[in-house]
């Protein structure tokens, strides 16, 4: 799991909806 990933998750949070959503939104 990157750094970035990382980031993600702690601020998304562990649901893998959220996840996929934020890492899409990211780009």
């Amino acid at each position: 799991m990157t750094n970035r990933t990382y980031r993600v998750t702690e601020i998304v949070g562990t649901s893998p909806e959220g996840l996929a959503k934020a890492i899409h939104h990211r780009g």
